[in-house]
């Protein structure tokens, strides 16, 4: 009887941050180093969306297109010093 009573006691300390850094669900409070656009689609009957970075050249366009990709480990905003060369 005394074991729940503790455990309970000791867990009132314990405090759970509801969003420690301020990022949504979207990740809305990360300062992502490029503006991003919203991109909605429906698919398979589910309304989805992606947001993106839309980073346009700083020197002569020579016609060509790179798309970087991330995914598991990384966010996009990985691919700013690439982005950047």
């Amino acid at each position: 009887m005394l074991k729940p009573i503790i455990v309970s006691a000791l867990m009132i300390g314990i405090s759970i941050p509801a969003s420690a850094a301020g990022y949504g669900p979207h990740l809305e409070g990360f300062a992502y180093p490029y503006p991003t656009v919203k991109f909605e689609l429906t698919t398979q009957w589910q309304s989805l969306s992606m947001n993106y970075m839309d980073v346009a050249p700083t020197g002569k366009a020579n016609g060509r297109t790179v798309v970087l990709l991330h995914g598991k480990n990384f966010c996009g905003a990985t691919w700013d010093g690439t982005i950047k060369a």
